[in-house]
């Protein structure tokens, strides 16, 4: 009997929440939707983090001469010393942390060698499941929609094709797609699921729980053996 094959698609994110690590996870094929254009009030290059006093966001500066919308895969870094700052203000965000370790630090952010936004969030997202403990990119593809044979066009279509190209039977969409893309998949013959992620509350010693921190938030206040656990959970998908 041979199994669906798993397909999600997804912008590329920075220091991403949990969820969106555990869909990538158990999903055989992750196409990383780098031919839309950039959303500047998006996950794409921020996320948050929390300490004591609240919660923050740690923003990528890009550089903006391209133009106000580049498509994602035209996107640069300003420079390359942003990635060193934010480590050092995670460093002192989680450092008291019950299960604090520079090292993933040193791992996460160790020096890149490109200003190519997209080559960079793929290296971290490597090392993020390199620092968890489960190498997704070791059994499944990881492709980039940039470089597939696929026009692009605006809508659902657009997402059909994908899965076609890349030979998935199985969509999992996250929950705001139910609202405009069940229809273009039904008429292809393709499944779709919709991922019902809800945000992670767990102990943070004696701070406040926050809704959708970056990953390494329950990284350094829980360890990496909580999250290996919640990344092979069964997701709860709605039809």
């Amino acid at each position: 009997m041979t199994l669906a094959k798993r397909c999600m698609i997804s912008q590329p994110r920075y220091l991403p929440a949990l969820t969106y690590l555990q869909r990538i996870h158990q999903c055989d094929i992750f196409i990383i939707l780098d031919t839309v254009q950039h959303s500047r009030q998006d996950f794409e290059h921020r996320n948050r983090i929390a300490d004591r006093d609240g919660s923050k966001w740690l923003s990528l500066p890009l550089d903006r001469s391209i133009g106000s919308r580049p498509a994602i895969t035209e996107l640069r870094l300003m420079n390359d010393d942003c990635l060193p700052q934010h480590r050092e203000q995670i460093l002192e965000s989680y450092r008291h942390a019950e299960y604090f370790d520079p090292s993933a630090l040193a791992t996460l952010y160790s020096p890149v060698d490109t200003l190519e936004f997209v080559p960079v969030m793929i290296e971290m997202l490597n090392r993020s499941f390199q620092i968890i403990g489960n190498r997704s990119s070791d059994k499944h593809q990881w492709i980039r929609a940039s470089e597939l044979p696929v026009n692009y066009e605006k809508g659902p279509d657009y997402l059909v094709n994908l899965c076609k190209c890349v030979g998935a039977s199985h969509y999992i969409s996250g929950l705001n797609g139910s609202c405009y893309i069940q229809d273009q998949f039904a008429k292809a013959g393709l499944e779709v699921s919709y991922h019902q992620a809800s945000s992670l509350f767990y102990r943070r010693g004696k701070l406040p729980s926050f809704p959708w921190l970056a990953w390494v938030d329950p990284l350094f206040h829980q360890g990496s053996h909580y999250l290996r656990e919640k990344l092979n959970e069964p997701m709860v998908l709605l039809h």
